[in-house]
């Protein structure tokens, strides 16, 4: 006999608590992380002046050499602090990704043990997002793949997979969605290609915030109840 079960949808409260976590971190970086190294030019100056008074520090051996060690050691210093305010925006679009994905991978677990009773939920695997897209929650007739919401989460999907392994497949479709971000840029430090040494991508805070909305605006679609037919 088939039957139908209507689950009330007890993650309504979670995805709250969930929104206000993503939006916490969010003001986390722009109100404490953000300008944290905001002022590359005033670090290399006063890097400057640091080894100017502490020429123990310095490799060289003559005043000439010695003037040229800092004139380059100052110029690196202003990379190095220009490219860590890269990284800790690709550091925090790389987080509300992961903590989504998360997120709704344990939605998924928590449907599969409400429902062990039943083989085709109890036998699948949730490792991802999209596996999750395309598996359980179509099985409640909810597929958020489909939703208009979820194109800009996949473009996120793809953005922090191109910042963890820089080339590959994800950089090909990105690309392709955003090609600003693959501006070619030159730095005197770059040697290799990468996305997280140097600040190879056109990334801004701008995205970020985009991407923050997005995700909240994806969690609004989710149904408070969720119907799921079964076989007793």
């Amino acid at each position: 006999m088939s039957k139908t079960r209507c689950d009330e949808w007890y993650l309504g409260d979670n995805c709250k608590k969930f929104v206000r976590e993503i939006e916490f971190v969010y003001d986390t970086y722009v109100n404490n992380i953000k300008d944290m190294y905001d002022t590359p030019d005033y670090e290399a100056e006063k890097y400057k002046d640091y080894l100017e008074q502490n020429p123990q520090e310095l490799e060289s051996s003559s005043i000439d050499s010695a003037m040229e060690e800092i004139l380059i050691k100052s110029n690196e210093r202003y990379d190095f602090v220009l490219n860590m305010k890269y990284r800790f925006l690709a550091i925090f679009i790389d987080l509300i990704y992961q903590m989504l994905e998360q997120f709704i991978i344990s939605i998924c677990k928590f449907q599969q043990d409400y429902h062990s009773y039943d083989p085709k939920i109890n036998n699948l695997q949730f490792q991802n997002l999209h596996q999750c897209a395309i598996t359980i929650f179509s099985e409640y007739d909810f597929n958020f793949e489909t939703k208009k919401e979820y194109a800009k989460i996949n473009e996120l999907r793809l953005l922090q997979n191109v910042l963890k392994h820089s080339e590959g497949k994800s950089k090909e479709e990105l690309a392709k969605k955003r090609p600003e971000y693959f501006v070619n840029k030159n730095y005197a430090l770059t040697i290799y290609k990468n996305t997280i040494i140097d600040a190879t991508l056109n990334i801004s805070n701008d995205d970020l915030k985009e991407y923050v909305i997005a995700i909240k605006e994806f969690l609004k679609i989710f149904p408070d109840k969720l119907i799921h037919e079964y076989n007793c």
